[in-house]
């Protein structure tokens, strides 16, 4: 009796440890909730509106390992990577934080030195977009676990203006330009553009590339270029559009606030930006829609919201640890808590089942049948060495809307801030 209750322990001490053995992926916490060794994990990352969901996200975790403590630190988006890239040459990097994928030159540079822990092996990569999964994915290796959420890019427009002005959503291009007519004779900025703000003007022409030339927008980067006549006529519909005054006589002024302003007092009748900017819409008669493509069908565009997960500090006293946490922030349950919070969209893939949305205006950006991958980022597209591609762009854009450089200037440019031959296929 005795030797057989022996037996019965150690099969269950054996079955345990394999069951524990099945939770991490590959690599598990070395200090688990058992352990009585104190650890402090520092998180970083670029959500400052997040700060009170930290502390709640912090707290999950500790409920699972009460010896760790965890401070996620939230910097302002402006300085992050600045900051980010100041603490690793300092030796003093955060345990995980939020990275912008290969597009991003921080990552890139951390990676190549590396400072950047693989994680492809502590996730199921095939339940998320091929295009998400590359958008972190250098030299073979995966280097964030992604959020569930994604940004998407459409039109916000003004409901009050449109019925007052017998006006219904486009279904084609020919609509939207009688759209913009009718409202331009009526005294109305068809469009609100932020100017002064580049992003703004930026995420604008990326709309238009994925709606007017969506084959070039899906071949860029691996079989087209900005050099392009597709995407240099998407640069001239712009144009376009601002000399026709479309855009009214006031955008190089404007920035993201008084555009939003301009909107909800029914001075412009539309503003093309994203999802995130909802929490400014809500109380007001506001919808959103997307633009119709050359053959029909919605035209959006979509990009992954990169601050909702995180990749790992290689050289991590607790690096196990750290990639426990990155699992945890990447959970439905977190990401489901950090979207409430956040005005973003949930990623139509496996992954992203169980979150979800209640918001009307996100309801309508997320009812778009067709989004294309913003240009922006295109899920693996990788800059030339020292150039901020994003601000390098988004920059050469501004510079178009306010006219000191031409549509084939601007492409001729943007194509000195790529390495098309570092292309994550």
């Amino acid at each position: 009796m005795y030797k057989r209750f022996v037996v019965l322990c150690l099969a269950a001490v054996m079955l345990l440890t394999v069951l524990a053995g099945c939770g991490g992926g590959g690599n598990n916490a070395s200090s688990g909730s058992g352990s009585d060794e104190q650890i402090a994990l520092t998180i970083w990352n670029f959500e400052p509106d997040h700060e009170d969901v930290d502390k709640e996200i912090a707290s999950m975790f500790t409920a699972m390992y009460p010896n760790v403590e965890v401070t996620i630190v939230e910097k302002d988006f402006e300085q992050y990577f600045t900051l980010l890239a100041t603490q690793f040459q300092a030796g003093q990097g955060p345990d995980a934080f939020g990275t912008l994928g290969v597009s991003n030159s921080t990552m890139l540079d951390l990676a190549d030195e590396g400072l950047l822990e693989p994680l492809g092996e502590y996730f199921d990569v095939n339940q998320y977009p091929a295009w998400l999964i590359r958008l972190f994915t250098y030299n073979g290796h995966v280097y964030s676990i992604p959020g569930l959420f994604e940004d998407y890019i459409g039109v916000f427009y003004n409901k009050t203006v449109f019925a007052d002005n017998g006006l219904s959503l486009p279904k084609t291009q020919a609509e939207l330009v009688t759209i913009m007519d009718t409202l331009l004779a009526a005294g109305i900025s068809p469009f609100t553009v932020p100017g002064k703000d580049a992003f703004g003007t930026g995420i604008f022409i990326d709309l238009l590339a994925n709606a007017y030339a969506p084959d070039w927008n899906d071949e860029f980067p691996e079989k087209a270029v900005f050099n392009d006549p597709r995407f240099i006529a998407v640069l001239q519909m712009f144009v376009d559009w601002r000399d026709s005054g479309y855009f009214g006589t006031d955008y190089a002024a404007n920035d993201e606030a008084s555009s939003i302003m301009q909107l909800l007092r029914g001075e412009a009748g539309m503003l093309a930006h994203g999802n995130w900017l909802t929490a400014s819409m809500e109380g007001a008669d506001i919808g959103a829609f997307h633009f119709q493509g050359p053959n029909g069908g919605d035209a959006g565009v979509t990009s992954p919201k990169e601050s909702y997960g995180l990749s790992v500090n290689s050289q991590s006293a607790h690096k196990d640890m750290a990639i426990e946490f990155a699992k945890h922030y990447a959970s439905p349950e977190v990401q489901q808590l950090i979207g409430t919070v956040g005005q973003a969209v949930p990623s139509s893939c496996p992954a992203a089942k169980d979150v979800y949305t209640e918001n009307p205006i996100l309801l309508e950006f997320a009812a778009g049948e067709n989004m294309g991958i913003s240009f922006f980022n295109m899920g693996g597209l990788v800059p030339r060495k020292g150039v901020d591609y994003f601000t390098a762009m988004t920059e050469l854009l501004q510079s178009l809307l306010l006219g000191s450089v031409t549509p084939e200037q601007c492409a001729e440019q943007l194509e000195g801030t790529v390495d098309y031959d570092s292309y994550i296929k």
